[in-house]
């Protein structure tokens, strides 16, 4: 959490803080399809987002402590340390792919859409793969589930979190671009 002047950053400090906070309600307000605590919600999209502001590592551990929190207070305790596991991918794969793959910061506002676009669907592609596999041997070796059930949840589990992905990868396109000129204009860039 330093800037290139190697002093401390309040302001990243106060944006990870943002994005755990936004990623905690976007999880809140999600749409429940199944006792298993799969939802439709918009905490990925913050993730990605996240990871887009103050690069893979911060803006995934931020919105993976979000939406962790999210799970304890929505009484999933069980599921929190899997989500954590699931969300801090999500924001490494969206910022490496932005920041090393794509270079986020060296391009320019109107190029912003190919960068959300791409980086989003890629972290949210390898979370639509993660979330139901992991799922999977967590509820069995972990929570000791039996397989049959674990089989039928994580099936449940990867329609919602396929239709979460796409839903999340087109907010994300639409949002950032708009985010990143604002933060701009207002000097609040964290880079």
């Amino acid at each position: 959490m330093k800037s290139d002047s190697g002093k401390f950053s309040t302001k990243k400090l106060a944006q990870a803080a943002l994005v755990a906070a936004l990623s905690f309600v976007g999880y809140m307000i999600g749409i429940p399809v199944s006792a298993t605590g799969t939802e439709i919600h918009l905490g990925n999209a913050v993730v990605v987002l996240g990871a887009f502001l103050l690069g893979g590592p911060l803006g995934g551990l931020s919105g993976a402590v979000g939406l962790s929190l999210a799970d304890l207070l929505k009484g999933f305790a069980t599921s929190a340390p899997k989500t954590f596991f699931l969300k801090l991918i999500i924001g490494l794969v969206a910022g490496f792919v932005s920041d090393k793959l794509m270079h986020i910061k060296e391009r320019d506002a109107k190029e912003q859409l190919k960068v959300a676009l791409v980086s989003s669907a890629v972290a949210l592609g390898v979370n639509t793969i993660l979330d139901p596999v992991t799922g999977y041997f967590y509820k069995m070796y972990i929570l000791g589930i039996p397989q049959d059930v674990a089989t039928i949840w994580s099936k449940i589990s990867s329609v919602a979190t396929l239709v979460n992905s796409v839903v999340c990868v087109i907010v994300v396109t639409f949002v950032w671009p708009l985010l990143y000129k604002g933060l701009k204009r207002a000097g609040l860039l964290a880079w």
